[in-house]
Parts: structure tokens; C-alpha cells; sequence
């Protein structure tokens, strides 16, 4: 899916809109949503499931992507996803991002390299529940 959308916490059915949407697994929209509590600012998800096409694309436009067999996005339901802050993405709103996603019981950056000055995974807005499982 190409267009983002924003995650409310407050609504009752949010995780199971994001299950709709994006068909990422059930545990990862909680977790979601959970992290969406935690954060000072909004945060909208911009990628969930992906088909290969879609994995090979994004690749080639330079996004980091994984092989499509280890890709956590490339299995249906997803466990990763995507998100974007609503507000300016300094390293700041990113690490604040990273620590809220790990609160939340998620793997932040998706085991992307960390930049040894900020501790920031290159992979900064993606989201999983750990590495895929075969």
C-alpha cells in the first residue's frame, strides 16, 4: 500500500484496522498501537505486507530492503512494518521512535547497521517482531 495512515491509539478497533489495511499479523498491530501510545508525536504507517514486485522496487528506488525470503514484510500477515513520524524526522524523533518501539516489545530496525555516533539502525522506521521465522 502506498498511502500512509495515521495510527490512533484512542480508537476502540485500531489494531484490527491496521490487521485490514496493511495485513500485518495481529501482534504486531498491538504492538503497534502500543507504540503509538508511547510516542509524544503521531506516527502513520506507510508499508506493511509487500509482494515481491513491490520488495524489488523499493530495492531498486535504494529503500533498505531484505532478500525477499528474509523480508518480514514479505510474508502474509506481515511482521514488519513501516512508520513515518508525523513531525520532522531528526535523529531525536528517531531515537525517541526506536526506544518507544523497543518498550513496546518490538525489534527496531530490523537488524539494518547502526550508525556508531547515534546508535541509529540505517533502517530507522522499520518495525518487526524479530527476524522471520521459515
Amino acid at each position: 500500500m502506498s498511502l500512509a495512515q495515521r495510527i490512533n491509539p484512542n480508537k476502540a478497533d485500531a489494531a484490527c484496522e491496521l490487521v485490514r489495511r496493511w495485513k500485518i499479523a495481529p501482534l504486531l498491530a498491538f504492538r503497534l498501537v502500543a507504540m503509538a501510545v508511547r510516542l509524544p508525536f503521531p506516527i502513520a504507517i506507510i508499508s506493511g505486507f509487500r509482494t515481491r514486485s513491490q520488495q524489488d522496487k523499493l530495492g531498486k528506488a535504494g529503500r533498505p530492503t531484505a532478500d525477499f525470503d528474509r523480508s518480514t514484510h514479505t510474508q502474509c500477515p506481515a511482521s514488519g512494518a513501516d512508520v513515518w513520524p508525523t513531525i520532522a524526522a531528526s535523529s531525536e524523533v528517531q531515537a525517541t521512535m526506536g526506544l518507544a518501539a523497543v518498550e513496546s516489545g518490538l525489534r527496531w530496525g530490523g537488524g539494518s547497521p547502526v550508525d556508531p555516533r547515534t546508535l541509529i539502525p540505517s533502517d530507522w522506521n522499520h518495525v518487526d517482531l524479530g527476524p522471520r521465522q521459515t
